[in-house]
């Protein structure tokens, strides 16, 4: 199921999407300027959003919890079961239910060896393991 993008600002740039078997290998990453608004690429509901760094190599979602206070980010659960995380944004809403295209919050710098970016990840739930599933976006540019 193709996704709207998560920007409205045709001046982000889709810096690469790509796809593979393990984490940051199935996702897109996007340059926007700081203070860019981030939106939902679909409806669903906020499952966790913090800020604070994800640590390599965590596959559970416990492990992803666990460390909220080290990143900033949103996980968006939607009706299919599968999930949406936005990586390095500043979180504007932090619970409730999401319509497609409400805005979730802010690209922001998150540190100074890079650009200002959103990391976009897909993934669903195998017992406790998080798979990464594949994103393909309707709106494409």
């Amino acid at each position: 199921m193709p996704y709207i993008l998560p920007f409205d600002d045709y001046n982000v740039e889709i810096a690469e999407t790509y796809a593979g078997p393990n984490e940051y290998k199935n996702g897109a990453l996007f340059y926007a300027k700081p203070g860019t608004q981030v939106r939902a690429v679909e409806h669903g509901q906020i499952f966790g959003a913090a800020i604070g760094i994800v640590p390599q190599n965590q596959n559970t979602l416990e492990a992803r919890l666990a460390a909220a206070h080290t990143t900033n980010y949103i996980i968006i659960r939607h009706l299919d079961g599968t999930f949406t995380q936005y990586l390095h944004i500043i979180p504007l809403i932090l619970d409730g239910y999401l319509s497609q295209g409400t805005i979730i919050g802010l690209t922001g710098e998150h540190d100074k060896l890079y650009r200002p970016h959103l990391h976009f990840l897909r993934f669903k739930l195998e017992s406790k393991n998080i798979i990464y599933l594949p994103v393909e976006f309707e709106n494409n540019r």
